[in-house]
């Protein structure tokens, strides 16, 4: 029976020695999925093995790495599984996962990170010194 659901995140919990399986399918941020979402149902299950299921084209830089954090720090083991395609930010907090498993037909999709930018100079700059940061922590 699910624990926790939203349309793009459902967290069911198969019982004691079974992984709690986790789907995330949507997008990264202020998007669809956040963070906290996550970090919440990880800490309700303890040091319970995680499966993560995940379909996304990627998102916010930020959310993601939070993503990845608290995928990291869980004391189970991890398991990420690529359901159709996971992409751009969605691909680094896969990456947080102890296994990855990637069906013959899924995709994965990794690159630079990207950003949008509208202003004077100074906006500019500031938008070209966030990407480089963002750049930088991603590698």
């Amino acid at each position: 029976m699910p624990k926790t659901t939203k349309s793009w995140f459902t967290l069911n919990n198969q019982g004691e020695g079974q992984p709690v399986k986790v789907w995330i399918h949507g997008d990264i941020g202020s998007y669809d999925i956040e963070a906290i979402d996550l970090i919440k149902a990880l800490q309700s299950v303890g040091t319970q093995d995680a499966e993560f299921r995940i379909q996304s084209y990627g998102g916010s830089v930020y959310e993601g790495l939070a993503m990845y954090n608290a995928i990291k720090a869980h004391k189970g083991k991890t398991i990420g599984i690529v359901d159709g395609l996971v992409a751009s930010i969605s691909s680094y907090f896969l990456m947080a996962c102890d296994e990855i498993q990637m069906p013959e037909n899924a995709k994965l999709m990794i690159h630079d990170p990207a950003i949008g930018a509208w202003g004077g100079e100074n906006e500019i700059e500031s938008a070209l010194t966030q990407l480089k940061n963002a750049k930088q922590t991603i590698a």
